[in-house]
């Protein structure tokens, strides 16, 4: 008899992490700074017309300036760019077969505090970055076993594997 491995915990210790995340009220340092550059930004129609308030960067403007014009609170697209950030990091795991609850403690003491819930802007590229560029089991083309090495030495794996095949490009 085959057993199979069961994934509710994982599923169960992301859920409560989306909840921290998602309910944290001035949890953070830049949570005033995020919260009054959401509050005095332009919805997209006047962002079109007249620029974005704050100099943050343009997607991430663009963005707000998207949930401005549903006139969504803070507090819903503090909400949706936590699951967003926890979907990609689970992608991330998904991709290197370590989706355990070990994950996301590990994502929370070293990442989470830091990335997610303070610098949000900085947590949000860091997850794309990781989610994204996620195919099959290497990361744009870097060959890199989870057991191996630590997040941050994959994450410069990636920057130098992007940087080299830029420059490749152009020295043809």
């Amino acid at each position: 008899m085959k057993k199979y491995k069961t994934k509710k915990p994982y599923y169960i210790a992301l859920i409560i992490y989306f909840i921290f995340l998602s309910f944290r009220y001035m949890q953070g340092t830049d949570y005033y700074s995020y919260y009054y550059a959401y509050f005095f930004e332009r919805n997209i129609i006047d962002a079109y017309n007249y620029g974005f308030v704050r100099d943050f960067e343009f997607l991430y403007n663009l963005v707000v300036s998207i949930f401005k014009t549903f006139n969504l609170s803070f507090f819903t697209f503090i909400s949706c760019m936590s699951g967003l950030v926890l979907a990609l990091y689970n992608r991330f795991f998904k991709a290197y077969k370590v989706d355990s609850v070990v994950s996301v403690i590990l994502l929370y003491m070293l990442y989470g505090i830091v990335f997610i819930e303070s610098a949000l802007r900085q947590g949000i590229a860091l997850a794309l970055l990781l989610g994204i560029s996620v195919v099959g089991n290497s990361i744009c083309n870097v060959d890199c076993k989870v057991e191996n090495y630590s997040i941050n030495t994959i994450v410069v794996k990636i920057m130098l594997n992007i940087k080299i095949n830029y420059w490749k490009k152009y020295l043809k």
